[in-house]
């Protein structure tokens, strides 16, 4: 149960609120999204330096609910860090991760169907309520 409390659950597409000061979001039940479930062994994830974590994926495609019971279907170490600058104070982060080797050198991976890369963001649109200021970016990234 300790090691439940060192877990940081983090769903795709799903808002969630992980402060330093706040208890980590307690996931439960099933989900149809991928689960991403980053484990920093109970370090707390700050700007700089990036922290060694392990990053679980449990992703058995649509229509499949996924629970974290269910085996991971990727399992790789990370490096972790708060992103941004002014948008650290917001109270929905975003986080910048990379895949390492057992040696932390960078590795590239393909994650939940993108193609293989290092460098990773999962981007938490704090102010961006209406999420317009994303469309540029994704709808020029698609072509």
């Amino acid at each position: 149960m300790s090691r439940l409390r060192n877990i940081i659950l983090i769903i795709l597409a799903f808002p969630v609120s992980v402060l330093a000061e706040t208890p980590p979001f307690r996931f439960q039940g099933s989900s149809k999204l991928p689960l991403m479930i980053i484990d920093t062994a109970g370090t707390q994830i700050a700007d700089e330096p990036k922290i060694d974590a392990t990053l679980r994926i449990i992703d058995y495609g649509v229509p499949n609910a996924h629970t974290l019971t269910d085996r991971p279907t990727t399992e790789t170490r990370i490096r972790i860090e708060i992103r941004g600058a002014s948008s650290q104070m917001f109270d929905k982060k975003s986080y910048g991760f990379e895949t390492v080797d057992k040696h932390g050198k960078d590795q590239d991976l393909p994650l939940l169907g993108m193609p293989a890369e290092s460098d990773w963001v999962l981007y938490g649109p704090f102010s961006d309520k209406s999420l317009c200021e994303i469309i540029w970016p994704t709808s020029s990234a698609m072509r």
